[in-house]
């Protein structure tokens, strides 16, 4: 009779140890998810600065009166954005008042995106689960929320008031999206510290919602097209046609000549770019500038390609393939200026994308087109417009190796020398043929 009541008395006894084990801690109650809503502004060259203090609550896209509003208006979701979450409760001290705590979260809001990851990495532990993995966050559309840009992550709150705290920040875009984002400009570390707490009924928050926001990052190449002439001088050239182009998985694609919406960019393939007209073209003016004008492109290589010559001037196999090398931001670690590179030649840029006068007179960066040798003369050496000829400019590099001019002006010396010397030989037997006949 023993045996058998402890057959079932120790089960029993098992499964309430169990269920008492699990009583202290609940993790609805020590726990709170942080929602981002990454937010990037459509206007990438002067865009307008929406502020918006976080306050945890969720914006009503719905509701003009309600704050943030204006926010949700002038930006778009960004998804593709991914975040690192650290464990910063170690900044906190036990005895800090909430100005403390304010004032902690507002350094860490003022450093820059490189100087938080440089200590978070060197000095904290990621943290917080993330829809990727242990304190990581990818943005993505969530279709709860009806919402592009949305990325989640769950952490401890701790049981008492400044307890627990995290640091988020911006990493990267992934490269699949086919945009860039400026990750120094708007791109602010955040330090939450828990409890966050309802600024209506100042109860804590189980859900906290943030807005974090930055600035597309894109750039807008040009350059000068020039003639060069057999004597070496060059001009500028207008009326070349070019399109962009980048390879994708070997295969060609051109700009597409929609005009872009948002920060990503249409390519098509195309078996005739210059007669296609889904394809953008791109023509030089008086001055010989190519410009893309409003066409901006991310971080990336990609190629002009003239597509049609100006009559006169050669279509080599280099003028199909001019090289645009664009990086992945404004500044290097050092903060010194990254160029957009076009034919391996800095491309002088401002913010506002605007060629200015400035530096159509300097007219860099050139690209070379060479008379066409096949070509009658008038139409090798086209007479230069009023005002665009360039007389002083001759190309440099290994473009300018291709035509050596200078050589005719050494075959013609020799050609004349020869001459000279057969008429001075004739000469010579000339009159000694005649002192013969005289002095027989």
């Amino acid at each position: 009779m023993r045996l058998r009541l402890l057959w079932w008395v120790i089960p029993l006894l098992l499964l309430v140890g169990t269920l008492l084990g699990l009583q202290p801690v609940s993790a609805a109650e020590n726990t709170a998810e942080i929602v981002l809503h990454k937010r990037i502004y459509r206007d990438v060259r002067q865009p307008e600065d929406v502020w918006y203090d976080n306050d945890g609550q969720i914006i009503d896209p719905e509701n003009p009166d309600k704050a943030g509003y204006k926010l949700l208006s002038k930006t778009s979701g960004l998804n593709g954005a991914n975040f690192e979450v650290y464990d910063a409760s170690s900044l906190l001290k036990s005895d800090m008042t909430p100005d403390d705590v304010q004032a902690l979260i507002e350094k860490y809001q003022n450093m820059t995106r490189k100087q938080a990851l440089k200590f978070a990495r060197a000095n904290l532990q990621l943290a917080g689960q993330g829809n990727k993995g242990l304190g990581l966050i990818n943005t993505a559309a969530d279709k709860n929320l009806g919402e592009d840009g949305i990325g989640r992550v769950t952490v401890d709150t701790g049981q008492g008031s400044f307890e627990k705290a995290y640091l988020l920040i911006e990493t990267a875009l992934d490269f699949s999206t086919d945009l860039n984002v400026d990750m120094e400009r708007k791109s602010s570390p955040m330090l939450i510290v828990f409890p966050v707490k309802d600024p209506t009924s100042g109860d804590p928050m189980s859900t906290v919602h943030l807005y974090p926001k930055n600035v597309g990052y894109v750039r807008d190449p040009y350059f000068f097209k020039f003639g060069v002439h057999p004597d070496g001088t060059s001009r500028r050239l207008a009326g070349a046609i070019f399109a962009i182009y980048r390879i994708v998985d070997g295969q060609k694609l051109y700009l597409d000549l929609s005009p872009a919406t948002d920060l990503k960019n249409k390519w098509v393939a195309s078996t005739d770019a210059l007669h296609d007209d889904r394809v953008n073209k791109f023509v030089s003016d008086k001055d010989g500038l190519v410009n893309t004008g409003e066409r901006f492109l991310s971080a990336g290589t990609y190629y002009f390609e003239e597509l049609q010559s100006v009559p006169g001037y050669e279509l080599d196999e280099k003028s199909r393939a001019i090289k645009i090398e664009i990086p992945d931001s404004w500044l290097d670690d050092d903060d010194n200026y990254r160029y957009v590179l076009i034919d391996g030649q800095p491309m002088k840029e401002n913010i506002g994308g605007i060629v200015t006068p400035e530096m159509i007179s300097i007219g860099n960066p050139r690209v070379y087109n060479y008379t066409d040798r096949s070509s009658t003369s008038s139409e090798s050496d086209p007479t230069p417009p009023t005002g665009q000829s360039d007389q002083s400019d001759k190309p440099t590099g290994a473009g300018a190796t291709g035509y050596l001019p200078a050589m005719s002006d050494w075959q013609n010396l020799s050609l004349i020398l020869i001459g000279i010397g057969l008429l001075t030989l004739a000469t010579y037997f000339l009159i000694k043929h005649k002192k013969a006949r005289n002095h027989p």
